[in-house]
């Protein structure tokens, strides 16, 4: 427990508890596994372009 306490000292700020850490933490990374989905859509080609959802 005292490594892991020791881990979140590194990314936390002054003052800052641990809940609200582990919040924007949670909250990055939910922001960076939709940035690896999108970039697989991309990748994939598997979107519909918005001139083509015009058309519908």
């Amino acid at each position: 427990m005292k490594e892991t306490q020791n881990a979140l000292k590194m990314p936390g700020m002054k003052g800052e508890s641990y809940d609200a850490l582990l919040r924007r933490l949670i909250e990055a990374a939910k922001c960076q596994m939709l940035h690896r989905e999108l970039d697989e859509i991309q990748r994939k080609g598997d979107y519909m372009k918005i001139d083509d959802i015009d058309a519908l």
